[in-house]
């Protein structure tokens, strides 16, 4: 993503990646509505950047992505959430 060109993955790989996805999200909701005592939503949100960051620095470190090529994965997925992401209140 450095080149700013967008970059095209075989279907079989998109399919997995929005399968992975919809799995996260139900697993967030799911936890945001069972915890107890109740955890603020902000605070909620800040734990889960946290603990999603985490899972997916381990996992670049497993396949081999350098520090830069794991930022740089971030900082598209932020650009990418910052124009379509819904705000809160």
């Amino acid at each position: 993503m450095s080149d700013g060109e967008p970059k095209t993955i075989p279907e079989e790989l998109f399919q997995v990646h929005k399968a992975l996805l919809a799995e996260g999200w139900m697993l967030w909701k799911r936890h945001r509505t069972l915890n107890e005592p109740p955890v603020g939503p902000v605070a909620f949100s800040r734990l889960s950047i946290v603990t999603f960051s985490q899972m997916a620095a381990v996992t670049a470190v497993d396949v081999g992505l350098t520090e830069e090529q794991f930022l740089e994965t971030c900082r598209a997925n932020y650009k990418e959430a910052s124009a379509k992401a819904e705000r809160w209140g």
